[in-house]
């Protein structure tokens, strides 16, 4: 039976919007990767991934938002090959230590796919932020034994032997036990080790508007 043109076009537009759904879909790392990517938390604050990488592993095409974003290296790890799409370009990420912090200040939407090249299983935290930031500035790159604070408009960083109540929404991470928590104004920290190492990620803003 032939479409009218009105019915026609309607049943272009629900195909091209599945189409775009799968799309979408098919690039969540979350579905794609689900060995190396496993979402632990979101609110409105924040996105939290546990990243996962074995030697050999290659994964395949997927996206990140252009979102700030705080990695937390949990063990030693090798050197990771991005393939990057859209533009196209290959970096290499170098190897990195437990306890070692990046702040990724000025990202761009990403398209990839990756290549792990170390030779021993690797294993960090990446905290996508979705709280309002100030200009941009330069990536920062914090070593184990850095032991300063370091802020800036959005974010405070800093190395803790002990946390006591949250001043500001809050991420705090146990470097022995691989854990964290999210902690609001005036939460008493629990449910990590903390006779640990913590690095704590204070947002000093507010969450922005969708």
């Amino acid at each position: 039976m032939k479409l009218s043109p009105s019915r026609a076009r309607a049943r272009t537009g629900v195909l091209a919007a599945i189409g775009s759904a799968c799309a979408l879909l098919a690039q969540n790392p979350y579905v794609v990767c689900p060995r190396n990517y496993q979402l632990e938390f979101e609110n409105e604050y924040v996105r939290v991934s546990r990243v996962r990488h074995l030697p050999g592993d290659k994964l395949p095409v997927h996206d990140h938002p252009s979102l700030r974003t705080v990695y937390i290296y949990l063990t030693d790890g090798g050197a990771i090959r991005f393939c990057h799409i859209t533009p196209k370009f290959t970096i290499e990420g170098p190897p990195v230590k437990a306890g070692g912090v990046r702040f990724n200040a000025h990202p761009q939407p990403e398209i990839h796919e990756v290549e792990y090249l170390g030779d021993a299983p690797a294993e960090y935290l990446r905290f996508e932020l979705r709280t309002a930031h100030g200009p941009p500035h330069r990536d920062t790159r914090l070593a184990p034994e850095h032991v300063e604070p370091w802020e800036d408009e959005q974010v405070r960083i800093s190395r803790r032997m002990a946390a006591g109540p949250a001043q500001l929404p809050s991420v705090v991470v146990s470097l022995r036990d691989r854990r964290f928590v999210f902690a609001s104004p005036g939460d008493t920290v629990q449910g990590i080790d903390m006779q640990s190492p913590l690095v704590l990620i204070e947002l000093k803003t507010r969450p922005s508007s969708p």
